[in-house]
């Protein structure tokens, strides 16, 4: 497993999640560190800009949705497409541990005793980075943002992260949902997922290689959504998969 010292947990304090969370922590903050974490007080921008260069990276941070629903997420970043309107680069997405969002899911929902949808996200916005990265969200209103006893199961969460540490297969999924449908396989610790491909995205060539090639652990197989995707998009990941000699599960 990763160690923790090598994970560097980033707070853009523009963030009203980040906000929280470092109002939360800085009393227990020595130098640079929170227990065995680095902490790093950056705006997002300095993420991209100037990303670390090695180890993990961790951003605490709000989730917005259309129809507000209390949740916590969790998800990789970078662009499927080249719209880039909400950071990062067009067409580029970052390095992800499906190890590290693994671990997440596990202890969130540990730490949310359960009572509070756990959701894995399809990777998106920026920033994006060489550095394996996650975001780890709170949702969906100012209400929830701003609470300690909502921000506190981050926490708690990353306090109790080690023990969540598994070694399941791990996978990539094509032509699923934005918020995957596959997030209970990975709370029961039967997979972790590096990347989720939505299937509002066009499936090509270089979409299913990034997927499978910016993982930092190698990836063992791939979840196809069979039916939510068209013969043409089919026949381009399984092309993909193959060549890269990776298991497919179509998943009907």
């Amino acid at each position: 497993m990763a160690s923790l010292e090598r994970i560097r947990i980033h707070i853009p304090l523009r963030d009203p999640v980040a906000r929280t969370f470092y109002d939360m922590i800085s009393g227990e903050v020595d130098g640079d560190r929170w227990g065995p974490y680095i902490v790093s007080v950056e705006d997002v921008d300095a993420v991209h800009s100037n990303p670390p260069q090695d180890g993990y990276v961790v951003i605490p941070c709000r989730h917005e949705m259309s129809n507000p629903r209390p949740m916590y997420t969790v998800h990789a970043t970078g662009n499927w497409t080249e719209d880039a309107q909400h950071g990062g680069s067009p067409r580029h997405v970052s390095v992800s541990s499906a190890r590290l969002m693994g671990a997440l899911v596990r202890a969130v929902h540990s730490a949310a005793a359960s009572k509070v949808p756990v959701a894995i996200e399809a990777t998106h916005h920026g920033p994006t980075v060489d550095t394996p990265i996650v975001c780890i969200e709170v949702g969906s209103t100012p209400a929830e943002w701003t609470s300690r006893e909502w921000v506190g199961v981050l926490t708690r969460a990353l306090r109790d992260l080690q023990r969540h540490w598994a070694e399941p297969p791990i996978a990539v999924s094509i032509g699923d949902l934005h918020y995957s449908v596959l997030v209970d396989r990975v709370v029961r610790g039967e997979m972790d997922i590096c990347h989720v491909v939505p299937k509002y995205v066009q499936i090509d060539g270089w979409v299913v290689r990034a997927a499978v090639d910016r993982c930092r652990e190698t990836v063992n197989m791939a979840v196809i959504h069979w039916k939510a995707l068209g013969r043409d998009a089919r026949e381009t990941a399984l092309r993909e998969l193959e060549l890269k000699g990776v298991d497919i599960v179509k998943r009907k």
